[in-house]
């Protein structure tokens, strides 16, 4: 089997610290000499700012001079109206020529905007972004990177990174703040990644289909032996490489839940997988965002980061097709008998339906409602003497079962539509 392995971290851009001087002696000579301890690659893009009131600002290349040190740091020399600054307020970021250099982008402001970095394998904590948010002023605000917009707030400056294929994506302003649309630039002040080594000194980007074309080896313990029914050391080895390409390949509804479920920057609540006939109908995939709101619709973000993720991983003859949940409402109707002594809340009753058809953890889709279940779930609240009736029944549809029980579809997911509830004390009949 062909060796994976991790092989190097490579800096594309960088933001250095400037921290140092060099030569006292220079600064009673007018002008400030300073020193950046780092490497710098050779030939690289750089930017020297100052930090402002209103953020950081580049200084004029003809206020300043590189040199370059013999081993590889930079030493900045600044003009004489330069010789009072404090040095923490400088940076410098410096791009890898061989990278694409310092790059910025252009920003939308459209809501789930995403941009591709072009890069790949990105070290999430070794990732930075800027947006200008003054074009005039030149004013540079720092954005955050998170894997999920879930928790953000509307005037949270997040941003989604997904490491693997080095693309950032937006909120709405619901949930992660927009740029404003005139202030279109977004550049990227630090980046490190990593690079896959095949083993013959060629970096490419690792897919599943990659892995799944790699030479199996496979040893027998024993010569086969035995009757006309034997296995034979190629039979074997037939059904050893069989077996172990199933673990790599999208051939389980369980493996691919799990790559939906995984995909960065999304927060998924729950996946349903219903195959289809690779020759003529495609597969659904339907996935549930985590939401505090009631019946969350799939956002147009979630549906692109799982079709790219999906197109990484699928094999050439699937098909997939990506939706949000159907929603089906469940009318309750229920009549309880209980102890004339015992004050029964309507409220406990309530929310033992609700968490029976909304459940907080577990499988949403394609569930059984059991109506027996519920009834002796209901039953076991103190005070309850029987439940003398209950039906359950949908808005839509003919899910209901000959049992009484409500069977839903794959793609479907069950809310509380409707109760219907009469307490009555128990009459001693």
């Amino acid at each position: 089997m062909n060796a994976i392995r991790l092989k190097q971290e490579q800096t594309a851009v960088a933001c250095h610290k400037i921290h140092a001087h060099v030569d006292e002696e220079s600064l009673g000579q007018g002008g400030l000499d300073i020193q950046i301890d780092d490497y710098v690659p050779e030939g690289a893009d750089m930017i020297l700012e100052i930090l402002t009131p209103s953020g950081y600002k580049a200084i004029d290349k003809s206020n300043y001079a590189c040199h370059r040190n013999d081993n590889g740091s930079m030493r900045l020399v600044l003009g004489e109206n330069h010789d009072s600054v404090d040095i923490t307020n400088l940076r410098l970021i410096t791009g890898d020529p061989t990278l694409g250099g310092i790059r910025s982008f252009d920003v939308t402001g459209r809501p789930y905007d995403t941009i591709d970095t072009t890069y790949s394998n990105i070290l999430f904590n070794d990732f930075s972004v800027e947006i200008n948010e003054d074009y005039h002023q030149d004013k540079w605000r720092p954005w955050q990177c998170v894997h999920h917009l879930y928790a953000s707030k509307a005037d949270d400056r997040h941003i989604v990174l997904m490491p693997d294929s080095g693309q950032i994506a937006f909120g709405n302003n619901e949930h992660g703040m927009l740029p404003d649309s005139k202030n279109r630039a977004l550049r990227i002040v630090k980046a490190k990644f990593s690079k896959k080594d095949m083993g013959n000194g060629q970096y490419k980007k690792l897919y599943v289909d990659e892995v799944m074309s790699s030479t199996y080896q496979f040893t027998p313990v024993s010569k086969a032996e035995g009757g006309r029914a034997r296995e034979s050391d190629e039979e074997a080895f037939n059904r050893f490489h069989k077996e172990v390409s199933k673990l790599s390949r999208m051939v389980s509804k369980e493996h691919i839940e799990e790559i939906v479920k995984t995909t960065p920057g999304l927060a998924i609540r729950d996946v349903s997988v219903i195959v289809g006939d690779n020759s003529s109908k495609p597969g659904r995939i339907i996935a549930l965002p985590k939401s505090e709101s009631i019946n969350p619709e799939l956002p147009e973000i979630y549906v692109d980061f799982i079709n790219k993720r999906i197109q990484q991983t699928r094999l050439i003859t699937e098909q997939w097709f990506v939706t949000g949940p159907d929603y089906i409402g469940l009318k309750v109707k229920l009549e309880i008998i209980k102890d004339p002594a015992v004050h029964l809340d309507p409220s406990r009753v309530r929310d033992l339906v609700l968490g029976f058809i909304e459940p907080q953890t577990g499988k949403l889709f394609g569930r059984r409602l059991s109506a027996g279940r519920l009834k002796r779930s209901l039953e076991s609240i103190s005070g309850i003497i029987r439940v003398s009736r209950l039906s359950l029944r949908t808005d839509k549809g003919s899910y209901r079962r000959a049992d009484g029980d409500v069977q839903l579809p794959l793609s479907a997911i069950a809310h509380l539509s409707d109760i219907d509830l009469q307490i009555l004390d128990d009459q001693g009949w």
